[in-house]
C-alpha cells in the first residue's frame, strides 16, 4: 500500500481505527501474538485486518457495544464510505476487518 492509496484524512482516520483495534487487544485479549495486515483488494478498496490470538471478544459485545471503542471504529470506518467487521473466533482469538475505498475509487 503506497501514499497515493489513501488521502492525509483518510490516512488518520485508519490508524485510529488500528490504534483502538491494538488497544483492544492489549486490555482484553490476552493475547500473545497481533497480526495487522494490509492489502489492496478489487474494486479499488483497501483492506484492514487485525487478528490476535487471544481470549475471543464476546458475540453479544460486537452486537451491542457497551463501550465508546468498537462504536467509535465503526463511526470512522462508516465515515470513510467503508465497513468494519469483527470477527469472534472462539479459541482462535478476534479478528477487526476494515474495508475502506482507495482515493481512485473516491474520485470515480
Amino acid at each position: 500500500v503506497r501514499a497515493e492509496h489513501l488521502n492525509p484524512e483518510q490516512t488518520v482516520e485508519v490508524l485510529h481505527i488500528v490504534q483502538e483495534a491494538l488497544s483492544n487487544v492489549r486490555k482484553h485479549a490476552r493475547a500473545s501474538e497481533v497480526t495487522v495486515r494490509l492489502q489492496l483488494e478489487t474494486g479499488q478498496q483497501l483492506g484492514v485486518y487485525v487478528e490476535d490470538n487471544g481470549v475471543s471478544i464476546d458475540p453479544q459485545q460486537v452486537a451491542q457495544p457497551t463501550g465508546n471503542g468498537l462504536r467509535n471504529m465503526q463511526e470512522r470506518a462508516s465515515a470513510l464510505g467503508g465497513s468494519l467487521k469483527i470477527e469472534p473466533q472462539p479459541s482462535r482469538g478476534t479478528r477487526v476487518c476494515v474495508h475502506v475505498p482507495t482515493k481512485a475509487r473516491l474520485s470515480a
